[in-house]
């Protein structure tokens, strides 16, 4: 079963047209892809994130948490 947020990035990454080739997920979405990924060529990269207060699930600080889910260029 895919979460909510896998949803919402299906979602924009249909509306957007994204080509398959540029939606990465899992291990394919980690910092190797980003770095390797000419995003000067992008118009916009979106990133599955996560909003953690201070205090919540752990986090000492509130930050953004990327999700492991996926991110895109297009």
């Amino acid at each position: 079963m895919k979460s909510d947020a896998a949803d919402e990035f299906d979602a924009v990454a249909k509306n957007l047209g994204v080509a398959a080739a540029d939606i990465h997920r899992g291990e394919d979405a980690g910092e190797t892809t980003l770095k390797r990924t000419p995003l000067a060529e992008c118009g916009i990269v979106y990133f599955a994130t996560h909003g953690l207060v201070a205090g919540d699930a752990g986090a000492e600080h509130s930050e953004a948490a990327c999700s492991p889910r996926a991110t895109l260029c297009n």
